[in-house]
């Protein structure tokens, strides 16, 4: 969850650069509209302030505030987005930022030359125009999240409703959760002794595979 108003009050004269990662990793949670336009009235002037939208495309939040509706070319916000999640071109290592024009000029002066292939270019060239293929894609995972939510209510597993193509859960026993899960053939993300798991939302197959496993492994472990 996060806490802008904390963030806001940590800044200082010494502060150089904001960062902000909404939908956020590992959690799937965002800041919403009201809360982000407070939290840029607290952040002075001069002071970037840096915005991770890697999974923007997933979102469904009405609420949900478009770093590119605060961005201007004379401004103090960055956006940064990625072809790795939607687009599924994690491969190509492509992504792209939208700058400030005083940032911009920072970035280029220590950016590699050539730093992205022509392949890579083009793939993320025709990416951007099928914008059905997004809304498809989008559309089916949220059905396969909600498909997970259901699961993990009848299994009395707690998480934290999502807006990415993963589900953050909770659990005390972490890493027996995890090794079970393998046994049954899933892999989740671990974040080693922390209470927790990263479960990926697939196709609807995928969901059903994982969700049996989670009913196996709840079989095994008893309360997860």
């Amino acid at each position: 969850v996060h806490d802008l108003s904390a963030m806001a009050d940590a800044i200082t004269e010494r502060t150089k650069i904001v960062f902000l990662c909404s939908p956020n990793n590992p959690t799937g949670s965002i800041y919403r509209k009201d809360a982000f336009e407070a939290f840029l009235e607290r952040v002075p002037e001069n002071v970037p302030v840096v915005i991770d939208e890697a999974y923007f495309e997933f979102v469904c939040d009405p609420e949900y505030p478009d770093g590119l509706r605060y961005f201007s070319a004379d401004g103090r916000i960055a956006v940064l987005r990625t072809f790795s999640k939607m687009y599924s071109l994690a491969g190509l290592r492509i992504g792209y930022g939208i700058l400030p024009t005083t940032l911009a000029s920072a970035v280029h002066k220590v950016r590699e030359p050539f730093n992205v292939n022509t392949v890579a270019q083009v793939a993320a060239y025709y990416s951007l125009g099928d914008e059905k293929e997004v809304e498809r894609r989008k559309r089916e995972n949220q059905e396969q999240k909600t498909y997970l939510y259901a699961c993990f209510d009848r299994l009395g597993i707690e998480y934290v409703p999502s807006e990415t193509n993963f589900v953050y859960i909770k659990t005390e026993q972490p890493v027996e959760v995890f090794e079970a899960l393998l046994q049954e053939g899933v892999i989740v993300r671990d974040f080693g002794t922390a209470p927790a798991l990263r479960v990926g939302v697939g196709t609807p197959e995928d969901t059903r595979i994982t969700c049996k496993a989670f009913e196996a492994v709840s079989g095994k472990l008893g309360s997860l």
